[in-house]
């Protein structure tokens, strides 16, 4: 549906004159560059682990987490094989930056598809709206060197296709989704189900498309891996029935979201805008694919019972960004056609205030956190031996700066009895076991108090690092 003005937003550009499109493009792709420019290099603790299976695979390891052990612990495959490719040319230590500089390319990639996506519906002012609203989001700048952003990026490219009635062109895309992380499967159901309300018969030729491009990738999986889903679906199912579970982590997640710096005007703003968007989608009905897809996103995860992760509420942020736009923008019809641009640039300063404040407090506070595990990681590599293995809660950045053979007390990467948690000592053996005191401090106290651990592992010392609580070294009795 069109609405008229935007000061020349939505409208071709005179004879002459920069077309307003172009300009659009420009402005998101300059301001993918700079939160590129600032975050490509910090990545958080899980990207690691999939850094770690590329670093193997580029070395002539193999595609594994531990030399030797092919245990199915990455969520996306796919990516992983990318970036052990670029290890191997490039080198394995290009691995996390590049994997951050692709982080850049996919959100300035699915800013543009979002606002080619309005375009066509001439809604120019909209798609560059929400754009810049998923360019802004603060937690997507947070876990840069994720998959979940090329595979949005995919995904919103997928919709642009479907939106165009390109069903092979969305299909493949949304398959290239699947195989980056297997919950882009949630967006092949939307694109057959568009196809059957539009076409009016049965998507068979899709169907056959999606299973010709699917399982070969499913059955090279299952033949090197022994599966074909990632091994760490099962386990997060088991850190929701005792832990977080979805829902409440998505709440929790939310309540935190709104207290930090800049976000407690622009959050509820946000919050707001997105529940008039929900009001206007009946005369925006192209928006309702990409919602579709949220939707079944987060559906799918309350319903295998998941614990909660941050970084699965990326999808959410998209669609939060389209309704949020779709509300400003209906907001700023009740001002004259002149005037609405500038109707819409409060708004847009709200935002960037809340961007640039947030993202400020990250660059500029000590991440505590990554520097305690990067030095601990440092000294046990400057300070084992290469065959010397340990064991650890917290994986990704331990086991990236460590280098050495490493049991997963959480079962992400080496496989954990879910009756017997002394079991995996015994088959690997570890030389040191790490119990963080500051996170995860009662799973380490409950550890430590078990007469098994206490029989077979002595306290060997502590490793401190800044105001937190040390993490103790424990080491074999005998």
């Amino acid at each position: 549906m069109k609405s008229e003005g935007y000061g020349g937003l939505d409208a071709p550009a005179p004879r002459g004159r920069i077309e307003a499109g172009t300009v659009a493009r420009v402005v998101l792709c300059l301001i993918a560059l700079v939160v590129t420019i600032f975050f490509f290099q910090r990545s958080y603790d899980d990207a690691f682990i999939t850094y770690r299976y590329a670093r193997n695979l580029a070395v002539g390891n193999g595609f594994v987490y531990n030399v030797g052990e092919r245990y199915f612990g990455l969520t996306c495959p796919l990516y992983g094989l990318i970036l052990g490719v670029i290890g191997w040319i490039f080198g394995p230590a290009q691995i996390p930056p590049i994997s951050g500089i692709i982080s850049g390319i996919s959100i300035g990639a699915t800013a543009w598809a979002i606002l080619r996506m309005a375009e066509r519906h001439r809604a120019r002012a909209l798609g560059f709206l929400a754009g810049l609203l998923y360019l802004g989001s603060p937690h997507i700048h947070t876990f840069f060197g994720s998959e979940m952003l090329p595979q949005i990026a995919a995904i919103a490219w997928a919709l642009d296709a479907l939106d165009d009635r390109r069903y092979a062109r969305a299909t493949v895309l949304g398959c290239l989704a699947a195989l980056l992380r297997p919950d882009g499967l949630a967006l092949l159901p939307v694109i057959l189900a568009v196809y059957i309300y539009r076409e009016r018969r049965a998507p068979w030729q899709l169907a056959g498309l999606a299973i010709a491009l699917l399982a070969p990738a499913a059955l090279v999986t299952y033949l090197y891996f022994g599966h074909v889903l990632p091994l760490t679906v099962g386990t997060k199912m088991i850190q929701g029935a005792v832990g977080v579970k979805y829902v409440p982590g998505a709440i929790a997640f939310l309540r935190s979201a709104l207290k930090e710096p800049g976000l407690k005007i622009a959050g509820p703003v946000v919050l707001l805008l997105a529940a008039g968007g929900l009001l206007a989608l009946r005369s925006y009905r192209w928006l309702l694919p990409a919602l579709a897809w949220v939707v079944l996103h987060q559906l799918g995860y309350v319903a295998i019972g998941a614990a909660f992760y941050p970084w699965y509420m990326f999808p959410a942020l998209f669609g939060l960004a389209l309704l949020a736009a779709l509300g400003a923008y209906k907001l700023a019809e009740l001002v004259p056609p002149r005037g609405r641009a500038l109707a819409l640039a409060p708004l847009v300063a709200i935002v960037a205030f809340a961007c640039i404040k947030r993202d400020s407090a990250i660059l500029t506070s000590p991440d505590i956190r990554r520097d305690r595990y990067i030095t601990l990681g440092k000294y046990l590599h400057d300070h084992t031996r290469p065959d010397q293995s340990f064991a650890a809660q917290e994986i990704g950045w331990l086991g990236w700066y460590s280098d050495r053979p490493l049991m997963d007390m959480c079962g992400l990467v080496t496989h954990r009895d879910r009756s017997d948690f002394f079991a995996m000592f015994r088959q690997y053996k570890p030389d040191i076991v790490l119990a963080d005191r500051h996170i995860g401090a009662q799973y380490a106290k409950w550890m430590t108090s078990q007469p098994w651990f206490a029989e077979h592992y002595k306290e060997q010392g502590e490793f401190r690092y800044g105001p937190w609580e040390p993490i103790t070294l424990y080491v074999p009795s005998a």
